[in-house]
């Protein structure tokens, strides 16, 4: 009788929680059970929730319970969908929850005209902050998880499809720019999150597509031509993350994709320049940031000549002349810094410029 109490307490009050800030993006941290205080299960603070282990794992057996008795009741579905916020907080890969929260979202779709749009706006904003606030929250598990990320893409899909973006640029760009910083927050709590940084791929992918079918050069074109900016502007922002985490291999790779689908060569040249400038003035041996440079001086197609000037300027570096530079960990054994690794394979390696 208490431990069935004490579920059903847990729930009530991460749902009442939940509810009360469906509007927001929270924050929940696992907390240890001594901070817990003694009025309350949970330690709450406006938007930021501490709950323990041991209180999340009765809310969870509550809501899977309530879940399962509802998920086929119609008339249910509101008490379905609330427990499966607490099912996912929990347990971030039970797809049965999130595939339900996937129906309901295209029965709001379904049951409203093109004339009345308004219900399923509210619905895929309030979906979006509730996994803003499990995939940025400092939850080890959630920060990288499959199931949410894939998710969180199906929900963006419907939102681009909800919009006309051929007519709203402004719309598009602010996704994109939402997107990516729920991705370096996640990265962040999780560095190297390889299904947060798929997911920015894949939503980028959509609009590099958009510019590979129109296949134009001609800037009087203007969804070629916002397409562009957008797509500098994620590089800007993408490349102002790299430079403040530059070990984190995932975010340096995005970056290298997003630079090989833009087109001008001067825009290029002179976001690498700066990079290439940050990383000889603090003499980091950061495979990752190497790793990036190799990938952007061997590829022809990304600066064509202008990329000989830049090795150029590696090789006659100190840090290409093989000093060893005190940021960043090498193998003390290994004469060889990754920079210098990194020059040899270009050598080696690097396609020839089509002329």
């Amino acid at each position: 009788m208490v431990k069935s109490r004490v579920m059903d307490d847990a729930y009530e009050e991460l749902n009442a929680f939940f509810t009360t800030n469906e509007r927001s993006v929270v924050e929940i941290a696992i907390i240890p059970s001594a901070l817990q205080p003694e009025d309350t299960l949970t330690l709450q603070d406006g938007i930021n929730l501490g709950v323990s282990k041991k209180i999340l794992t009765q809310a969870f057996l509550k809501a899977r319970q309530s879940f399962f008795a509802t998920n086929h009741d119609p008339d249910l579905e509101d008490l379905c969908l609330e427990s499966t916020r607490i099912i996912l907080l929990f347990d971030p890969e039970h797809l049965t929850a999130a595939n339900f929260r996937k129906r309901r979202i295209d029965k709001i779709k379904q049951a409203y005209s093109e004339e009345n749009r308004k219900p399923i706006a509210v619905a895929l904003q309030r979906e979006v902050d509730f996994l803003d606030s499990i995939l940025t929250s400092p939850l080890h598990r959630q920060t990288k998880s499959p199931t949410l990320w894939h998710h969180r893409s199906y929900i963006i899909s419907h939102l681009r499809l909800h919009r006309d973006l051929a007519d709203d640029f402004d719309f598009t760009g602010s996704v994109i720019q939402t997107e990516l910083g729920c991705v370096f927050k996640a990265s962040e709590r999780h560095p190297k999150n390889y299904y947060a940084w798929r997911h920015a791929r894949t939503m980028l992918t959509v609009i590099i597509h958009e510019l590979r079918r129109e296949n134009t050069d001609d800037e009087g074109n203007t969804w070629v031509y916002h397409l562009q900016r957008m797509l500098e502007s994620a590089t800007t922002y993408t490349e102002k993350w790299c430079l403040k985490n530059p070990s984190d291999t995932s975010g340096w790779s995005f970056l290298a994709f997003l630079l090989q689908h833009l087109r001008s060569l001067d825009w290029k040249y002179d976001l690498i320049t700066k990079i290439l400038s940050v990383a000889l003035r603090w003499g980091w041996q950061y495979e990752s940031v190497w790793a990036f440079f190799r990938m952007m001086l061997a590829d022809p197609d990304i600066l064509g000549d202008k990329a000989q000037v830049l090795l150029t300027v590696v090789q006659r570096s100190p840090c290409g002349e093989g000093s060893k530079k005190k940021m960043g960990s090498i193998d003390e054994t290994d004469t060889e810094t990754p920079c210098m690794k990194a020059i040899k394979w270009i050598d080696r390696y690097s396609a020839p410029t089509n002329t």
